[in-house]
C-alpha cells in the first residue's frame, strides 16, 4: 500500500530524442517542477450571434513540457545523470572496486525520459501513484553549488512531450551512497594538473578562505524548433555556445582574489569533495575549470570581518583539453 509520501522521480537516457524509454534510475530529489506547457491559441474570427469566445475555436498548435529539478550530490548512482547534464561520460577501472567517471561537455544535448510518480489520496488515507512521463528531456542549463552543508545540483529541463498513459516504473534506489558535504570539501587554484581517465585533477594552491561556491552552465539552447510535420511537437533543441559562470564567497585573509580581479588574471579552479572510503582512497567528486576570470569585487570595509563576493566567468584558455570536467571516483561499476 502506498502513502502520500511515496512520490518518486526516475529517468533513463534515450537513444533517440523524444522516443520514450522505461525509466530505470531513481533520484533522491529535493524538489521538482516538471509541468505540461501547452501553447493555447483562441481563434479571433467574428461570428454573428455570439457574445463570448467560442470553445470550439480554442486550439493547441504547439506544446512542450519541463521545469526545474533539484537533487543532492551522492557518491553512487549519479553517473547517468551527470552524463545527461554534460552530454559525454566514461567510466574506467582504477583499481579493484574503484572506478573513475569523467564527464565533459558534448556538442549535442543529452536526451532522457523522466517519470514522476504523483501520490493521489484515496478515501482510506492510502495513495494511488499516478505516473506522468516526460519524453525528450534535455538540460538547457544546470547549476552546482556548495556552502556549509551539501553539494546541490539543479537543472532546467526542457521536454518534448508529456503523457499519463505510460506504466508506472517503481523506483529502485542505489544502496550504500554517501552525501558530499562541506566537511569533505577543498578548493584549489594555481598550476592545474588536469584529470585523466584514472587520475584525479589537482591544483597547486589551496584556497583556504572560501565559504561558498557555485557554478552555472548555460547551454544557450535553441528550444523553439517547431517544424511543419511534427504534429505540434518540437524538434530536439540545439545547443549554442556554453556559458560558464559562478561565484566564490571568500573571507578577506589574503590578496589572491583582490589582485586577480584588478589584473584580470587567469585562475584555475578545482573543487574537490570526498566522502566514504573505497577499497583504495575515498569517494570523490571534482569540478574542474582550467580558466576563470573574476568579475568582482574589491573588499569593502564595515568595521567587521571583511568578505568578498567574487562572480566569475569560465573561459577556454586554448591549452586545456576541456573548459570543464566533472569527475567522480566511485565504487559504481558502470555509469
Amino acid at each position: 500500500m502506498s502513502s502520500i509520501l511515496d512520490a518518486s522521480l526516475t529517468f533513463a537516457l534515450e537513444t533517440t530524442y523524444g522516443t520514450k524509454v522505461v525509466t530505470s534510475r531513481a533520484l533522491e530529489y529535493v524538489s521538482e517542477g516538471l509541468d505540461f506547457k501547452p501553447n493555447r491559441v483562441q481563434g479571433q474570427g467574428l461570428r454573428s450571434g455570439t457574445r463570448v469566445a467560442r470553445a470550439n475555436r480554442r486550439v493547441t498548435p504547439t506544446y512542450q513540457g519541463g521545469g526545474p529539478i533539484e537533487i543532492e550530490a551522492l557518491s553512487k548512482g549519479l553517473g547517468l545523470f551527470w552524463q545527461w547534464l554534460m552530454g559525454s561520460g566514461t567510466s574506467t577501472l582504477v583499481s579493484t572496486g574503484v572506478y573513475q567517471q569523467v564527464f565533459t561537455l558534448a556538442d549535442a544535448l543529452g536526451a532522457a525520459t523522466f517519470q514522476k510518480g504523483v501520490p493521489r489520496l484515496n478515501a482510506d488515507g492510502s495513495a494511488t501513484i499516478d505516473p506522468i512521463t516526460f519524453a525528450g528531456c534535455v538540460a538547457t542549463s544546470f547549476e552546482l553549488s556548495g556552502g556549509k552543508d551539501l553539494v546541490k545540483i539543479s537543472a532546467d529541463v526542457d521536454a518534448q512531450a508529456v503523457t499519463t498513459a505510460t506504466a508506472y516504473a517503481a523506483p529502485s534506489y542505489t544502496t550504500g551512497a554517501n552525501l558530499f558535504t562541506f566537511a569533505g570539501a577543498a578548493l584549489y587554484t594555481g598550476a592545474l594538473t588536469a584529470p585523466t581517465t584514472t587520475a584525479l585533477a589537482s591544483g597547486a594552491t589551496p584556497l583556504a578562505n572560501v565559504t561558498e561556491w557555485s557554478l552555472k552552465v548555460d547551454r544557450s539552447a535553441k528550444t523553439d524548433r517547431y517544424l511543419f510535420g511534427n504534429g505540434g511537437k518540437k524538434s530536439k533543441p540545439v545547443a549554442g555556445e556554453p556559458k560558464l559562470s559562478g561565484k566564490l564567497d571568500v573571507e578577506y585573509s589574503d590578496t589572491i582574489f583582490r589582485d586577480a580581479f584588478l589584473a584580470d588574471t587567469d585562475m584555475s579552479l578545482v573543487v574537490t569533495y570526498t566522502a566514504g572510503s573505497l577499497t583504495t582512497g575515498l569517494e570523490t567528486l571534482q569540478v574542474v575549470i582550467p580558466d576563470i576570470r573574476l568579475d568582482g569585487e574589491l573588499p569593502k570595509t564595515s568595521g567587521d570581518l571583511v568578505k568578498m563576493s567574487c562572480n566569475f566567468t569560465g573561459f577556454d584558455n586554448l591549452t586545456a583539453a576541456q573548459p570543464l570536467w566533472i569527475v567522480a571516483r566511485t565504487s559504481d561499476t558502470a555509469l
